[in-house]
């Protein structure tokens, strides 16, 4: 993207910066853990979703009529926002309305966020839309190169939150704040823009992957290998000449997978034991992470079997204090499942589901731009088989959000057949 012939008035740069603080780095802050770094300064007692609910009323305005190959994923995301709405008016008179606001400010309501400022996004002109997918990709960076300090060693702002563990013997320290959402859409389009032989993009899919590794969380390692996997795949099957590429793609991560053995030894030594524990204890077994996370979305099923459509509302499932599915983060499809029943699911899932067959339709079709529909492909077969942790169903800004202003930018492309400008690094 030739970012230097963008031209937008200071006043509106501002108010593009306002947005990308509200509908990106608030998110991103909250989803990352480090509100625990931000609470020690500024309180927040409101809740970072409903402060970003607060902060997005002023950018607040109709919806115009310009919704482009967009108009299907609105229609689903208006049904959904409606039933939630519905459901959370039917919690507050079995409960109170501040009973059901803490349920619902946790992660329910981040639909309702986007759906907010939808308008304002689509109201968006072409440099303004480059403008901002820009500037989250450098905030991106920030926030990938803050996890990497704190798993480095470095102790941020005072907050380090490593947590030691061990495996087969082999024992790491690695960071339990900081970690940020950019798995599997922002994985997806690096791994596309290398294919595309995008300037830096191969520098920061290096910094990625390196990030991912020294996490040490395996769903997120699987996330990445099925997203690697789908992208050279569609790319092959689209155009035979990136065979070539992939193989060099494949090379350059190899080579760094050794670079990580040589400076950290005891990196490759622990992913090969939580590998091997994972395949021969933990899926043979039916135990570990994954098989607890599974007996949760099984409890959720349980609980709501009188009413499982609908749900039981947004009602906590303990006391405060103790451990709770509605209010945790092990997994995201067990909660909707007790709050909203399988309509919610059902919704939730749908604007996804039309992206994902629009995108399977268009790759054939479309002889030069197709990088976007790879990316969707690629981002939506990852959360779906890594179904137990995926946020896509709740964290919609992060990755609904960000997807929608993909799909914009690719109508002004396509409007000015500026085909090759695809990039937004």
């Amino acid at each position: 993207m030739e970012k230097n012939n963008i031209v937008i008035s200071n006043h509106r740069r501002k108010i593009l910066k306002y947005f990308i603080f509200v509908f990106f780095i608030i998110p991103m802050i909250e989803v990352s853990g480090l509100t625990t770094v931000i609470n020690r300064f500024i309180p927040n007692i409101l809740g970072y979703n409903l402060l970003v609910f607060v902060l997005s009323l002023p950018l607040l305005r109709s919806f115009n009529k310009n919704y482009g190959n967009l108009k299907g994923t609105l229609v689903a995301i208006t049904l959904l926002i409606t039933y939630l709405i519905i459901t959370f008016i039917v919690t507050v008179g079995k409960t109170s309305f501040y009973a059901s606001i803490q349920v619902f400010r946790y992660s329910y309501m981040q639909a309702l966020n986007l759906f907010i400022l939808l308008p304002f996004i689509f109201s968006l002109k072409k440099d303004e839309v480059n403008y901002v997918l820009n500037g989250v990709f450098r905030c991106l960076i920030v926030f990938t190169i803050i996890y990497l300090s704190n798993n480095l060693g470095y102790d941020w702002m005072g907050v380090k939150g490593n947590l030691s563990e061990s495996q087969g013997g082999v024992s790491v320290d690695r960071s339990i704040i900081g970690m940020p959402l950019f798995d599997p859409l922002w994985t997806s389009l690096l791994f596309v823009y290398t294919m595309m032989k995008v300037p830096n993009a191969n520098k920061y899919l290096m910094l990625i992957l390196l990030t991912l590794l020294i996490s040490f969380t395996r769903n997120i390692f699987f996330s990445t290998l099925i997203v690697a996997t789908v992208v050279i795949i569609l790319s092959i099957l689209k155009n035979s000449n990136q065979f070539g590429r992939s193989v060099k793609m494949l090379a350059a991560t190899l080579l760094g997978i050794v670079v990580l053995s040589v400076i950290m030894p005891s990196a490759i030594d622990f992913w090969i034991a939580k590998l091997s524990s994972t395949f021969n204890e933990d899926l043979k077994h039916d135990m570990g992470t994954f098989a607890f996370r599974e007996q949760l979305i099984a409890d959720a099923i349980y609980a709501i079997r009188h009413n499982p459509l609908f749900g039981l509302g947004y009602i906590r499932d303990v006391a405060k204090g103790e451990y709770s599915m509605v209010m945790g983060g092990d997994t995201y499809i067990a909660p909707i499942l007790w709050c909203e029943g399988w309509i919610g699911i059902i919704l939730r899932t749908l604007p996804f589901a039309i992206l994902c067959r629009e995108s399977l339709s268009n790759l054939f079709k479309k002889k030069r731009i197709y990088w976007l529909d790879i990316i969707v492909i690629a981002c939506i077969v990852a959360s779906s088989v890594n179904y137990v942790q995926t946020k896509a169903l709740t964290n919609y800004p992060l990755i609904l959000g960000i997807i929608i202003m993909f799909k914009i930018k690719e109508n002004y492309d396509r409007k000015t057949q500026d085909f090759g400008n695809y990039s937004i690094i």
